[in-house]
């Protein structure tokens, strides 16, 4: 096998089995952040429609058009792309912590939207532009009937919780990338903001497991290839 993608192969298996091993070592903090997430929807929940008309009465025609193309960026496209960047960057000099980072990230985002993905299809809450009453209906497979929570907050805020605990500095490129998202997913009237709070905080649990297990895999030295091949 060709040495690039067994070395591929071998960090998206080690990462993942590490990854999910965080988890379940942290499960009590998960388990806290969720409550605190829940708490926080449940608050603001009031708000997100007086919000969310408030936006629709001040932005205009063009200003909706730059924000359905951040959201299109943001539609794994980010990921893809600060990820891939980090990885060739890893290439150039060689250091293998970098492309362990930008494998998490995309793992991180991978993982995010299926558990993300998952929720908003069960709880059928409608989104804003959707115009119907708001509450959670339950199952459906309708766009305008999966708006809670936001997967586009969900998948970016994973790759930048990854990147931010694996790789800071870039992570924190990442960051405002995922804010920038997951505003325009508000701001566009495809979410409410507790639909982008919910996403972007099971993300960021997600993330932070695949960046944890990117970092002590960095800091173990392991997965060093015994050719001598780059690291």
């Amino acid at each position: 096998m060709n040495f690039g993608l067994q070395e591929l192969r071998n960090d998206v298996m080690a990462l993942s089995a590490d990854a999910w091993r965080t988890a379940a070592r942290g499960w009590r903090i998960a388990v806290a952040v969720v409550v605190a997430t829940a708490g926080l929807v449940a608050a603001g929940w009031r708000w997100d429609r007086p919000l969310s008309e408030r936006i629709r009465a001040s932005t205009n025609p063009r200003v909706q058009a730059i924000l359905g193309r951040i959201r299109a960026w943001g539609a794994f496209n980010d990921t893809l792309v600060l990820a891939g960047v980090l990885y060739a960057a890893g290439r150039w000099r060689r250091r293998r912590e970098w492309r362990r980072a930008a494998l998490a990230a995309v793992l991180a985002g991978m993982a995010s939207g299926v558990v993300v993905n998952a929720l908003r299809v069960t709880t059928g809450r409608p989104r804003p532009r959707a115009n119907l009453p708001d509450r959670f209906t339950g199952p459906a497979l309708t766009w305008n009937r999966q708006s809670f929570p936001s997967g586009h907050s969900g998948a970016s805020f994973a790759c930048a919780a990854a990147l931010l605990t694996a790789t800071p500095p870039y992570g924190v490129l990442a960051t405002v990338n995922a804010v920038v998202v997951a505003s325009a997913s508000v701001a566009n009237r495809s979410h409410y903001l507790t639909d982008a709070v919910a996403g972007g905080a099971l993300g960021g649990l997600v993330g932070v497991a695949f960046g944890v297990a990117a970092r002590r895999r960095a800091a173990a030295g392991a997965g060093a290839p015994a050719d001598g091949g780059p690291q």
